[in-house]
């Protein structure tokens, strides 16, 4: 039996047209491994909060919110000097590893 530890990722990925419709502002960034929650400075304000960024280190934090093409098909590809991670890094980074593991019987 192989030894390794849960791994944790996070996505950030493009608003829905419900959150489109609302008018939702981006509160959200990453930077490496890291996951940055900032909140917006009105509201901030308003409900006292503060508007020091919070950042949340994990083992991939995968910026999928902008910076890419929709291709016929439905896929999304990385423009060019975009941070965008498509589905296959994402599968590269953490599918790969669960598939394998659960070829071997671990779920």
């Amino acid at each position: 039996m192989s030894e390794e530890a849960v791994m944790v990722g996070v996505r950030i990925r493009p608003f829905n047209d419900r959150e489109k419709k609302l008018g939702a502002q981006l509160c959200v960034d990453t930077d490496g491994n890291t996951t940055i929650l900032q909140n917006p400075p009105e509201v901030a304000e308003e409900m006292g909060k503060g508007s020091e960024p919070k950042r949340f280190t994990f083992d991939a934090s995968f910026w999928s919110h902008d910076g890419f093409e929709e291709m016929p098909g439905g896929y999304c590809k990385p423009v060019a000097g975009s941070k965008y991670a498509d589905q296959q890094l994402v599968f590269e980074t953490f599918g790969k590893r669960v598939l394998d593991n659960a070829w071997e019987g671990y779920h």
